[in-house]
């Protein structure tokens, strides 16, 4: 299964991306709003799994 994982509920932005063995996980340190930091943490954990975002077969957000 591929997954892409998103959270932008609390203080921190964090990105998970599982594709096979292969995981990324990024999160960023709380200063930079989550609307600048969100589209490129995304970008740089499916690189680094090598993951297209339309071969994903599961998407979770957390909103809260």
């Amino acid at each position: 299964m591929r997954y892409l994982c998103i959270d932008t509920s609390g203080s921190r932005t964090s990105v998970g991306a599982v594709n096979g063995n292969k995981r990324a996980y990024l999160s960023d340190d709380g200063f930079v709003k989550a609307s600048r930091a969100l589209m490129p943490m995304i970008d740089s954990a499916l690189k680094q799994d090598e993951l297209n975002i339309a071969d994903a077969d599961i998407v979770t957000v957390v909103i809260g």
